[in-house]
This record gives C-alpha cells, structure tokens and sequence, in this order.
C-alpha cells in the first residue's frame, strides 16, 4: 500500500496575525518631486520606514494649521465633498 504524503496546504495558526486597530495601515498613491523621491531613497537605505515619516509629517502640518479631520461619518462611499473653492470633488 501506498504512503499518502503530507505536504503542504493550510496549517492551523500559519501566517501573519492581525494588526490592531491602531496598527492598520491603508494603501495611497502619491507624487512626489524628483527632489522628495531622492530623500526618501536616502532614508529607506538608511532603514527608516517613510509611511510612518509622511504620518508624522502630517500630522504636525495639521496641527500647525489648525487642520481638524472629519467624522468618520460625515465620509461616505460616493458622497461629493467640497473644497475651499467651492467644488466639488470624490473623497480619496
């Protein structure tokens, strides 16, 4: 009789395991000048992790602007939003 083999397929507790809420990250595409693209090569060779240097970056400009985010309510799926002009534009 045959030996059936075993080998690979799902395994119970493989994989990563779930980040926390206030670990969770969420993907955005930006454009940068050539000049910004050069610092952030400088620091990704320097190991330092460039999404959490944009989240302080940004969360300092909003401060010193007195910048508030919305209620996570207020944004829907398909609502319009306006901006300081007065347009309309789809939330990002």
């Amino acid at each position: 009789m045959l030996q059936e083999r075993k080998r690979g397929g799902p395994r119970k507790g493989a994989g990563r395991k779930a980040q926390p809420e206030s670990e969770k990250r969420v993907a955005v595409t930006l454009s940068v000048s050539p000049e910004s693209r050069k610092l952030m090569n400088a620091l990704r060779r320097r190991k330092i992790n460039i999404s959490r240097v944009f989240d302080q970056c940004l969360k300092e400009y909003c401060e010193d602007h007195f910048i508030v985010p919305l209620k996570k309510d207020e944004i829907k799926p398909g609502k319009k939003l306006q901006n300081s002009a007065g347009k309309e534009s789809e939330p990002e």
